[in-house]
């Protein structure tokens, strides 16, 4: 849609150049999502999905706070959970890049915390249909 401006931020340059032609041109490499150089409210909506859990903890919580700064509330994330120890695993070893996976009240917690008053998902085993053989 040529009336919608957007924006993708990635850290990967080689993201970026698989990124498909149409929409390269929208893509801007970033140093890190916990520190977007970006004007307060600029935009009309903000989706992180699998964005912040893979960070520490204090990068996490600034992801947060400058995505409630970047959309005002109006944004979706995913984040990493977990309800057993044997589904902590399960995602534990399928996940790449995730460090951050908690119980969702911890990630209650945590976005109260950053202040975060968008939207999000709990991802874990389960949702991703994890088993072991």
């Amino acid at each position: 849609n040529p009336k919608i401006n957007i924006l993708g931020v990635e850290t990967s340059k080689y993201a970026i150049n698989k990124t498909i032609k149409p929409v390269r041109k929208f893509v801007k490499k970033v140093k890190s999502f916990s520190n977007l150089d970006l004007v307060n409210g600029r935009f009309n909506c903000v989706i992180a999905l699998g964005a912040v859990y893979i960070h520490t903890l204090s990068d996490a919580i600034q992801l947060l706070k400058g995505i409630q700064r970047l959309s005002n509330g109006k944004s979706f994330i995913t984040l990493a959970s977990y309800e057993t120890e044997k589904d902590y695993w399960l995602f534990k070893d399928w996940t790449v890049l995730g460090a951050l996976i908690y119980k969702k009240e911890e990630w209650k917690k945590i976005m109260k915390y950053a202040g975060y008053k968008g939207y999000y998902f709990f991802t874990n085993a389960k949702k991703l249909n994890l088993k072991r053989k």
